[in-house]
Parts: C-alpha cells; sequence; structure tokens
C-alpha cells in the first residue's frame, strides 16, 4: 500500500529484476576473468563437463530434495492451519519470515564451509577438515542462539513490524516463541548437510535431509 503501489504483482517484478541483474552480474564477471579463470560458459566446452554430471547431481540431490521439501512442509502447514482465522494464518506467515533470518545466516555459514571443507578432506588434511567445520558450525548456533533470546524477548514487538492487529500479533509472538526452539538444531543441519556433501558422501547428506524436513514434522502436524 505504499510506495509504486503495486501490491503482490510487484513483490514479483521485484523478485524477477534483482535476479535477472545477479544473473547479468554473473555473466560480465565471467567474461571479464574469462582469460584468467578457469570458469566459463562456452557452450563449446559444455560436453566436456558433462562426464562430471551424475557425480553432481548425486552429490546435489541432498540440498535439491532438502528445498523441495521444505516446500512440501511450509504448505503442509498453511494448509493446516487454514482451518483457523485469517489471524492464525497470518500469523503463521509472520513467524515464518522472522524464521529465515537464522536460517539463511544458516545456510549462508553452510556455503562457506563447502569449499574448505571439500578442499581439505581430498588432500587428506582431516584434522583442519574437523576444525574448520566446528569453527563453522560455532558461528552458525552462536547466532541462532542470539536470534533465541532476541525473539523470545521481544516478540511481540517484533510481529508488530509486520501488522498492528492484536489477535495476530498475539498469535505470532505465541507461534515464534514456540518456533525459535529449533533454530538451533537448524543452524548445526545445514552445515552437517554441506558437510556431508564436501566430503562426497551422498547418503549420509542424503539422510539428514530428509529426516530434517517433510518426513517426520508433516506426520506430527497430525
Amino acid at each position: 500500500p505504499f510506495g509504486l503501489n503495486m501490491g503482490a504483482a510487484g513483490a514479483g517484478a521485484a523478485t524477477a529484476i534483482s535476479n535477472a541483474i545477479g544473473l547479468l552480474y554473473f555473466f560480465i564477471y565471467i567474461l571479464r576473468r574469462r582469460n584468467e579463470s578457469a570458469n566459463s560458459v562456452d557452450p563449446r566446452l559444455f560436453p566436456q563437463g558433462a562426464k562430471h554430471a551424475k557425480e553432481v547431481l548425486r552429490i546435489g540431490l541432498p540440498s535439491a530434495l532438502q528445498y523441495m521439501l521444505t516446500v512440501v512442509a511450509v504448505s503442509a502447514q498453511l494448509r493446516f492451519v487454514s482451518k483457523y482465522s485469517n489471524a492464525a494464518v497470518a500469523a503463521v506467515g509472520i513467524t515464518k519470515k522472522l524464521d529465515q533470518l537464522p536460517l539463511f545466516f544458516a545456510i549462508g555459514c553452510a556455503n562457506g564451509l563447502l569449499p574448505l571443507v571439500g578442499y581439505n578432506y581430498a588432500r587428506g588434511n582431516y584434522e583442519r577438515t574437523e576444525r574448520t567445520f566446528r569453527f563453522g558450525v560455532s558461528i552458525s548456533l552462536g547466532f541462532a542462539l542470539v536470534c533465541v533470546l532476541i525473539y523470545e524477548l521481544f516478540a511481540p514487538r517484533l510481529t508488530r513490524l509486520f501488522i498492528d492487529d492484536a489477535e495476530t500479533v498475539g498469535l505470532a509472538a505465541s507461534f515464534l516463541r514456540r518456533m525459535v526452539v529449533a533454530m538451533p538444531f537448524m543452524s548445526v543441519c545445514y552445515p552437517l548437510i554441506t558437510k556431508f556433501q564436501a566430503m562426497g558422501k551422498a547418503r549420509e547428506s542424503l539422510t539428514v535431509s530428509v529426516m530434517r524436513k517433510g518426513v517426520l514434522d508433516i506426520p506430527l502436524y497430525f
């Protein structure tokens, strides 16, 4: 209701434009560094990468499945809560938005760990592999614990940043104070999945991914 007044369509357009600009930056970077980098988007080189496709898909499947199961689990959650009032549905949406701060921080830490763990493990430097992993997890877990403290203390104030309806704020604050209990566990799960992927352990990574989202929480909703 402010700015360009485009509503949900404006949010969709903003997402598309920002992603397009990010993709354009990526291509420009690759082209400018093509003479000093192994990265290339030259179609003639694509057949050379085909021999690695199976391994990439095998290692990448746990992450892809995790994101897919997250969508399924969130959809199921909204389906359950839709039986209640509009305030409850809005409260769940607000809670998920606030939950994304520690979630994406954990994903960022995990992505940063991926090359460090992978390179050290490949070289046989297992001691540094473990030290790197523990350092990354300590950052991710530390931030999650800070979020737990802040969200527990200021849940009503934080939800009022999104809406000023008393019923919705009350429900969202209640939901948030329960959901934050999962944040420390989540902050360890993502780096753990990434560690297994970096070590080429697709089965272990897949197991953690499947158990973390969709398979256990949806039955618990019932």
